[in-house]
Order: structure tokens, then sequence, then C-alpha cells
């Protein structure tokens, strides 16, 4: 879940994993097309989802987690620095 390039929206993403999640360090990093969601532009859209908290999900229930992300692009054309996206 996170902020869309408005700064109000929420977006969201699901992913199944092969594991049980015991610490934030066990979700891997994602990324997605920047250029629908205000944050990226259609030549260099990807964006990375980098996880900052998670939290039971109370709405699937069982194993099923919530997981809050920060959004960051490329800062160079080499892709080895990341900037905030927002």
């Amino acid at each position: 879940i996170w902020i869309d390039g408005t700064g109000i929206n929420l977006r969201s993403k699901s992913r199944t994993l092969n594991s049980m999640v015991t610490s934030i360090k066990d979700i891997p990093d994602w990324n997605f097309d920047g250029s629908s969601t205000m944050q990226a532009t259609t030549e260099d859209s990807e964006v990375i989802l980098k996880p900052c908290a998670y939290f039971p999900d109370p709405f699937r229930g069982d194993d099923n987690i919530l997981v809050l992300c920060s959004t960051y692009v490329w800062a160079d054309k080499e892709k080895q620095k990341l900037k905030p996206a927002n």
C-alpha cells in the first residue's frame, strides 16, 4: 500500500510470498509502472516500492498482511541510486 503522486490517493498491489513474514526484512522490494500514478514519466516509469511497516490483514485474516511502502525512482541513468518518488 502506498500514496500515489496526488499525495492523497492510496494504491495497492497483491503478492504471495513463499514463507511467513517475521520481520520487515523478509519482505522484498517490488516495482510498478508509475506513469499511471503520477509518480514517473512514461519514458522512465519504473517506481520501486520499499516496505516500511506491516500489519495483520483484518480483511483476509489468516497469515495475510498489509504492507505500507515508500516509493522511489532512479536518480541516475545507471540505476545505482534511488530518490523519493513523491
